[in-house]
């Protein structure tokens, strides 16, 4: 299980969530390509290892790239933001990432009244370089139905990288605020091994064209 030493406030360092300089463990998330805020204890992302930790998912890879997608929900104030780490593995690159704010919101159940803009936030854990992006979500104009924020950013290599949504006010009419993020990772192409019988196969052409040269030398 992966368990690394990283301050509370390098994890968060895009936005002031947190005031306290406290430690927080990074602990390890069994990950399948899809999580659901629902499976994490409480409820909540923040919830996950205990409520100064944060939780960290290893993304899946493709050569042709792979949707790694994370739902939740939040509002303020009783859940004003969501906070977890994503690992790219060595070899691998993000290539690109997007949000859909809002999966609930309908003509019927509209963005809150009194919502302000809210942050999708990426950087790398080490918080001390500038945010990969920082993404102001919603509420630009009336609110009736999900949108979707695409970030522009450079191909990012391995490492780990924090994920923060929130520093807003917001809430659906009838509650918390769905949303739905998806982190592209494209795996290196490998060379494709030749068939382990193709060297021979070569080896005895040339032994054969070896051989056909050595009957014409002493036939003559």
């Amino acid at each position: 299980m992966l368990k690394k030493i990283l301050s509370a406030a390098a994890v968060l360092s895009a936005v002031t969530l947190l005031s306290s300089p406290a430690q927080a463990l990074l602990v390890d998330v069994a990950y399948n390509g899809n999580y659901d805020e629902t499976s994490a204890p409480s409820g909540d992302y923040d919830a996950i290892g205990g409520l100064s930790d944060v939780g960290v998912f290893t993304l899946l890879s493709s050569p042709a790239g792979y949707a790694n997608t994370f739902t939740g929900s939040a509002q303020t104030p009783s859940d004003s933001s969501d906070v977890f780490v994503i690992h790219v593995a060595d070899g691998d690159t993000l290539t690109s990432a997007n949000i859909v704010f809002g999966t609930n919101l309908s003509a019927f159940n509209p963005l809150g009244i009194g919502s302000s803009l809210t942050r999708w936030v990426l950087e790398k854990n080490s918080g001390t370089d500038p945010a990969i992006f920082d993404v102001g979500v919603a509420p630009d104009n009336p609110q009736f139905g999900p949108i979707t924020y695409t970030p522009s950013f450079a191909a990012l290599g391995g490492g780990f990288y924090n994920v923060l949504l929130g520093n807003g006010v917001f809430a659906a009419h009838n509650g918390a605020i769905g949303y739905k993020m998806t982190f592209n990772v494209e795996a290196a192409i490998s060379a494709v091994p030749l068939p382990a019988s193709l060297p021979l196969y070569g080896a005895g052409l040339l032994g054969l064209a070896f051989l056909a040269r050595k009957r014409r030398k002493n036939a003559s």
